[in-house]
C-alpha cells in the first residue's frame, strides 16, 4: 500500500516482472522531487525576472531612441505646419543633431530659403508691375470672357469715380455705355487673338453717370490656364474736343477765306469804281455849280449827287466790312451819332424787339472815326437781335464816366479821365463765364455754321482799341448782356471852328503838276481847277510825271500825284521830285484800300492824302489849304 499510494513531493515509478508469462514480482523506484520542483521554481521565477528586466530595458531603449529620432521630426512638421498656415517663410526648422534627421533639416529650412528668396523676387516684380499699371496713363482693366472685372488700376477708379472694391463687384458691361456693350462677350471678344491686340473707340459711364469717349485697346491671355481679356482705355475727351476744335477752325478759315476774298473783291473794285464815282461826282458839282438856284435841272443834279454820295458811302462800308478803309478820327458828338443811326438800328433788329434809348443830358464829344463807330453799334446791335429770336428789348445809354487808376492798369487804357460811356444792353439769352472772355476772340463765335465768322465782336475791340478806349462785357445765362464801351472825351473845339459846309473854296494862279492815269478823273481835276484859275500840267503815268516835272520844275508849286500809276508808282516820282526840289507840296490820291496805300508808305510818313471819290469843293479846299502852308 505504501507503495501504491507515494507520498506528495515524490516520484514513483514500479514495473512488474514476469517469467514465462506468470508476474513474479515487482520493481518500484521512488525519488524525492521536492528539491528539484523548489530548484524550477526558482528557476521560472529566475527566467521571468529576466524576461521583465529585458522588457523594461527595451521599452527604456525605444523610448530613447523615439526622442532621438521623433523629435526633430516632429519640430520639422511644426514648423512646416506654421509656415503653411502663416505664409512666412523667413521661419525655419530648428537642428537638433548633424545625424540624418539634421540633414533633412537642413535640406528643408535650404528650400525655405529658396522660396522665401523666390517670393521676395516675385513680390518685388509685382510691385513693379502694380506701381507701372498704377502710375500708367491709360485705365486698366483685367476681367473675364463673361466681362467679370478681375483687375483694375487706380486710373481706372479715377477715371469712373468707383473704389478698386467697388469695381471688382462689377462686370466690363456696367462700365461701357456704347452701342457695342449690348452684345454678349463670346459675340464681343469672339474674334480676339492672342498677341493681336484690337483697338476700338466707345463710350465709359462714369458712377455719377457722366459719359465719356475712350479708345480701348484689348487683347486675349491665358494666366494660370485661365483665359482673361486685358483691356487699356484711354480718355479722348481732349483729342475728341481739339478734333472739334479743328473741325470748327477749318469752317472758320474757310468763313475767313470767304470774307479775304470779299476783301479782296472790296480792294479789287474799289480803285475804279471810286474813280468812277470821282468823275459822276465831280463833273454832277460842275453841273451844279454851273446851273443857276431857280432851274428845275437842280433837282435832277442833287438827285445825281446824293445818289453818288451813297454809293461812295457803299464802298466806304464794304471796306470797313473787309477792315480795308483809313480810319479818320474826327471830333464828333456821341449822342448826335446815336440819334442819327436810330432810325438804321430799328430797322436792323426788327419790330418784335422794343428798342429804347437813354442819352446823356450834354454832348459827349470824343475824337472818333464815325463810320468805324456806326459799324460798332451796328455789329453789337445785331448780336443782340440774334440773342433774342423771340423778341425782347434793346437798350442803347451813353454818360460821361470818371476812370481811375485802378481802372486804367487792369485794361491797359492810355490815360485816365473823363470817359464817355456806351452801354448796349439786351434781355436775350446771355451767355457763361467760359464764353464771355472768349467773346472778343477772333472766329469765336456760338452761332451755327453760316451764320457767323467770329469776326465782328473782334473786329469791334480793335476799333475800340484804335480809339483809344476799351469794351467791356457782363452776362449771365438767361438774364441778357449788356457791353459796355469806354471812349476818352475831348474838350471840344467845334464852337470855334468853321463848319466845313459854309468854307467858300477858293482858287488861285499856281501852276499844278496832276499825276493820274485814270483819264475821266484826270480831265475833271484839270478842268476844276482851271475854273477856278490854276494852270495844270497833265501827266498819264508815273514816268510822264517825272518828265513833265523836270521839264517845268521852275513853274510848278505843287505836284497832285495818284498812288497808284503804271511804270513809276506816285511814291517813286514823290522821291525823284524831293531830290529835285525838297520843298515841293505833294497830295497824293488814291481809290484804292488802305491796306495797299499803307504799303507804298503814304499814310506812315503822314503824307498829305485825299481819299476818291472826292468832290470838287473838298479838293479845291485841300490845294488851297496845302500851298496856303
Amino acid at each position: 500500500d505504501h507503495f501504491d499510494n507515494p507520498l506528495p513531493g515524490f516520484m514513483q515509478i514500479s514495473q512488474k516482472i514476469q517469467k514465462e508469462g506468470a508476474v513474479i514480482g515487482s520493481l518500484i523506484l521512488v525519488d524525492d522531487m521536492r528539491g528539484i520542483k523548489k530548484a524550477r521554481v526558482i528557476a521560472v521565477s529566475m527566467m521571468l525576472i529576466a524576461v521583465l528586466i529585458s522588457t523594461g530595458v527595451v521599452f527604456v531603449m525605444i523610448s530613447f531612441l523615439q526622442r532621438l529620432i521623433s523629435i526633430p521630426v516632429l519640430s520639422l512638421s511644426s514648423a512646416a505646419e506654421q509656415i503653411s498656415k502663416k505664409q512666412d517663410f523667413s521661419l525655419r526648422a530648428k537642428k537638433h543633431g548633424n545625424d540624418e534627421v539634421g540633414q533633412l533639416v537642413d535640406n528643408f529650412n535650404a528650400m525655405i530659403g529658396q522660396i522665401e528668396k523666390r517670393n521676395a523676387e516675385l513680390g518685388a516684380s509685382e510691385k513693379r508691375f502694380r506701381t507701372l499699371v498704377d502710375q500708367a496713363v491709360d485705365a486698366f482693366f483685367l476681367f473675364d470672357p463673361e466681362g467679370r472685372i478681375v483687375d483694375v488700376n487706380q486710373r481706372a477708379c479715377e477715371s469712373l469715380g468707383y473704389t478698386r472694391d467697388e469695381l471688382l463687384s462689377l462686370s466690363i458691361q456696367n462700365v461701357d455705355a456704347g452701342e457695342a456693350a449690348v452684345q454678349s462677350g463670346e459675340k464681343k471678344w469672339g474674334n480676339l487673338q492672342p498677341h493681336v491686340p484690337v483697338t476700338n473707340e466707345t463710350v465709359y459711364r462714369r458712377k455719377d453717370g457722366l459719359t465719356f469717349p475712350v479708345e480701348v485697346r484689348l487683347g486675349i491671355m491665358e494666366i494660370s490656364g485661365r483665359l482673361l481679356i486685358m483691356g487699356l482705355a484711354r480718355d479722348i475727351s481732349e483729342r475728341r474736343e481739339a478734333e472739334e476744335e479743328k473741325r470748327k477752325l477749318e469752317m472758320q478759315l474757310q468763313q475767313s477765306q470767304k470774307m479775304e476774298a470779299v476783301g479782296h473783291l472790296a480792294g479789287g473794285i474799289a480803285h475804279d469804281f471810286n474813280n468812277m464815282l470821282t468823275a459822276i461826282i465831280g463833273y454832277a458839282n460842275l453841273l451844279d455849280m454851273s446851273i443857276e438856284k431857280e432851274s428845275p435841272l437842280k433837282n435832277y443834279v442833287e438827285q445825281i449827287l446824293n445818289s453818288s454820295e451813297k454809293s461812295a458811302d457803299l464802298v466806304r462800308q464794304l471796306l470797313t466790312f473787309s477792315r480795308k478803309q483809313v480810319i479818320s478820327p474826327r471830333e464828333g458828338d456821341l449822342n448826335q451819332l446815336i440819334r442819327g443811326i436810330e432810325k438804321l438800328l430799328r430797322r436792323v433788329i426788327g419790330e418784335d424787339i422794343e428798342f429804347v434809348t437813354h442819352l446823356a443830358g450834354k454832348d459827349l464829344t470824343v475824337m472818333m472815326d464815325r463810320g468805324q463807330i456806326e459799324q460798332v453799334l451796328m455789329n453789337l446791335c445785331t448780336n443782340a437781335r440774334d440773342a433774342m429770336p423771340d423778341g425782347g428789348r434793346l437798350f442803347i445809354s451813353t454818360e460821361s464816366v470818371q476812370l481811375g487808376g485802378d481802372y486804367i492798369a487792369a485794361y491797359s487804357i492810355e490815360k485816365s479821365g473823363m470817359y464817355a460811356l456806351i452801354s448796349v444792353t439786351d434781355t436775350g439769352k446771355g451767355m457763361d463765364e467760359a464764353i464771355s472772355k472768349r467773346i472778343f476772340e477772333p472766329f469765336f463765335t456760338t452761332k451755327e455754321v453760316g451764320r457767323g465768322t467770329g469776326l465782328g465782336l473782334a473786329i469791334v475791340y480793335g476799333i475800340i482799341k484804335q480809339h483809344g478806349g476799351n469794351i467791356s462785357v457782363y452776362s449771365e445765362p438767361g438774364k441778357g448782356t449788356t457791353f459796355r464801351i469806354y471812349l476818352p472825351v475831348v474838350e471840344s473845339r467845334s464852337e470855334a471852328a468853321i463848319p466845313a459846309e459854309i468854307v467858300t473854296p477858293k482858287g488861285g494862279t499856281e501852276t499844278i503838276l496832276v499825276a493820274e492815269d485814270n483819264q475821266e478823273v484826270r480831265e475833271l481835276v484839270k478842268s476844276v481847277l482851271e475854273n477856278y484859275g490854276y494852270t495844270v500840267i497833265e501827266a498819264a503815268d508815273g514816268e510822264d510825271a517825272v518828265n513833265k516835272f523836270q521839264e517845268n520844275k521852275d513853274r510848278i508849286q505843287l505836284a497832285m500825284l495818284d498812288v497808284i500809276m503804271p511804270k513809276k508808282s506816285g511814291k517813286e516820282v514823290y522821291d525823284v521830285i524831293k531830290r529835285v526840289n525838297s520843298e515841293m507840296k505833294i497830295l497824293f490820291s488814291s481809290g484804292y484800300t488802305a491796306d495797299i496805300i499803307s504799303t507804298k508808305g503814304i499814310v506812315e510818313e503822314k503824307m498829305d492824302f485825299i481819299s476818291k471819290p472826292v468832290s470838287p469843293k473838298n479838293l479845291l479846299v485841300k490845294i488851297r489849304e496845302i500851298l496856303d502852308r
